[in-house]
């Protein structure tokens, strides 16, 4: 079989949930970075909807506390952490790689859609819910 010897007959447009679907995810990548924009650093997580193979993956981004920022937008930022490490039954591990430990744990979060001008509509986090 060549190269560009493929049937693609059965490739199919992934769908996306509708907004306020509560959706079960599993971590598939986690990594912290730096943001080129404001030098902050942020969490970012990739997760898959479990046994929804034809729905597209979901990324959201936690933006990590700094010291220039307001009390209450440090707040919200740790909080944000925390509901998501309760909704995956996380405890942070600074001694370690977050993908380390994070990759393939499960949780809840109730989704909303996003109309992307490149990717077209994608879900995005709206909240993480308690396990069920």
């Amino acid at each position: 079989m060549g190269f560009l010897d493929i049937d693609y007959s059965d490739a199919v447009e992934l769908k996306v949930f509708s907004a306020g679907s509560e959706v079960n995810l599993r971590i598939i990548d986690a990594d912290v970075k730096t943001s080129e924009n404001t030098g902050g650093d942020y969490l970012r997580v990739d997760f898959e909807p479990i046994g929804e193979d034809m729905y597209k993956d979901i990324m959201h981004i936690f933006m990590l506390p700094t010291p220039n920022d307001r009390p209450k937008q440090a707040n919200n930022r740790k909080l944000a952490i925390k509901k998501f490490c309760e909704a995956f039954k996380i405890t942070l591990d600074p001694s370690r790689e977050v993908d380390e430990y994070m990759v393939g744990a499960e949780g809840w979060a109730i989704v909303r859609e996003e109309d992307d001008a490149e990717f077209g509509t994608k879900n995005r986090i709206k909240e993480f819910i308690a396990p069920k």
